[in-house]
């Protein structure tokens, strides 16, 4: 894999994997990080944190998800676009 683009919040770290799509991962213990959500179906490039809100550029567009819960992020909007970055 090839990650891409990444934002930090608190103990969360969302990873842009290119074809895997974008991880959520958990790092309370370096030691046994995890992933704890992942957004499928996409090729994303970057991301960007505000508030509940993840914003990503992607191969097709650009994504906005609601991460107030985020081991199940839930799509709120996409623009289309290619190569969107």
């Amino acid at each position: 894999h090839n990650p891409y683009g990444l934002a930090v919040r608190s103990r969360l770290v969302f990873v842009c994997d290119g074809r895997a799509g974008l991880k959520i991962l958990d790092t309370t213990q370096l030691d046994a990080i995890t992933e704890i959500g992942h957004i499928e179906n996409i090729y994303p490039y970057d991301v960007i944190l505000r508030d509940e809100l993840l914003f990503v550029t992607a191969q097709t567009g650009l994504y906005i998800y609601d991460i107030s819960d985020p081991a199940t992020p839930r799509l709120l909007s996409m623009i289309a676009g290619s190569t969107a970055f």
